[in-house]
């Protein structure tokens, strides 16, 4: 007698060998490949799926816009540089550079870093957990992600169109800057959405692809559930208790110290750690100043801080090194180093601080 395989399972069947074990097997966070993702929402969906790969062809689109500001940029500095040497420099570099290409490059940033699930965890503890226990934190994370996220969209949405309304301007040339303030609120407002995509996907699959089972495994193997309890009621209590403690009247030294704890215990529960250092800062900012104080940080905060002259040289800097590495110029200078000083003792040490001495010649 045949059986008729469920729809689901066609879908996932029809995966190559090892995408169809990674989504059955891997750990309560689906995987990143694009494959995995749209399988995982299941054929009585399709409609979200065809909108979810048109969503996953957005970091394609936006890294071409990063790299064009990111050409643009270098030219235009390096321009100024060699204009400079013979007294016609470009007016307003710096500020072109500090409040329209950082906030540009940095918000596309965040969009791919975010699709590429490149977000920084912790977890040295969430391993060591079940199954079904990775699970709930993993949703606990993209909840406060979501949170996170929507409240910096929306304060700096607002802030961005109260800047459209004055006409904002900066630097010594008064530079017209409040169309680049729109930039981060849109990265954030994206960061939210695959956030809440990826917490669909969790809500609606995750529980049926092996949680259960595995918990009623361990239980075979002679773990007790009360372990697993355990462990749940322990990941709430620390951080329940911070809040509360927070929440209560307390000193500002006591105000400190507790944040940083609940920051520590945000990172090892496997929240990305910008959300595990962002969301204790404003309970903390919160308690102490209050409620307006948070308000403008979300509001100022990501625009005040993309928007930096100092940190153009990383990009830059990167830029360059995949230069180096495409052209074969490190390899080559790394060879050449080891090749003539290896006789030397510590030839090995000797010859790569030749190599980055010739580098340090060439990138300056």
């Amino acid at each position: 007698m045949s059986t008729v395989q469920e729809p689901e399972e066609a879908l996932i069947d029809d995966l190559p060998a090892d995408i169809e074990g990674e989504l059955l097997s891997d750990g309560p966070m689906l995987a990143d490949k694009p494959e995995v993702r749209i399988a995982a929402l299941g054929s009585t969906d399709r409609w979200y799926a065809s909108a979810f790969r048109g969503f996953n062809q957005l970091p394609k689109a936006v890294r071409v816009i990063a790299g064009t500001a990111l050409v643009v940029m270098m030219v235009h500095v390096v321009y100024n540089a060699v204009s400079r040497r013979v007294g016609a420099p470009l007016d307003g570099t710096i500020e072109y550079v500090q409040y329209w290409y950082m906030p540009v490059l940095i918000s596309m940033g965040l969009i791919v870093a975010t699709a590429a699930g490149e977000h920084i965890e912790a977890r040295l503890v969430i391993d060591r957990l079940s199954v079904t226990n990775q699970w709930i934190l993993a949703v606990f994370g993209d909840i406060l992600t979501i949170l996170l996220s929507a409240a910096f969209f929306w304060y700096g949405l607002v802030q961005a169109l109260d800047n459209a309304e004055l006409g904002l301007t900066g630097g010594v040339l008064n530079v017209t800057i409040w169309p680049a303030t729109f930039f981060p609120p849109i990265a954030f407002l994206v960061q939210a959405l695959y956030f809440a995509v990826h917490l669909t996907q969790l809500l609606g699959r995750r529980r049926d692809l092996g949680s259960v089972a595995t918990d009623e495994a361990q239980v075979e193997q002679g773990r007790s559930r009360v372990r697993v309890w355990s462990a749940r009621v322990a990941m709430v209590a620390v951080v329940v208790a911070p809040v509360v403690l927070l929440l209560s009247p307390i000193s500002e030294l006591a105000v400190g110290i507790v944040t940083i704890a609940l920051s520590l215990v945000l990172m090892f529960l496997g929240v990305p750690i910008g959300v595990a250092l962002a969301i204790p800062g404003i309970l903390g900012l919160h308690v102490l100043i209050g409620m307006p104080a948070v308000v403008s940080a979300l509001a100022h905060t990501p625009y005040d801080q993309f928007a930096s002259w100092s940190l153009s040289v990383i990009p830059m800097f990167v830029f360059m090194g995949m230069l180096l590495w495409r052209s074969g110029l490190t390899q080559n200078v790394y060879t050449a180093g080891s090749r003539w000083l290896a006789w030397l003792p510590g030839g090995l040490a000797v010859g790569t601080t030749a190599a980055g001495a010739g580098l340090a010649a060439v990138s300056g």
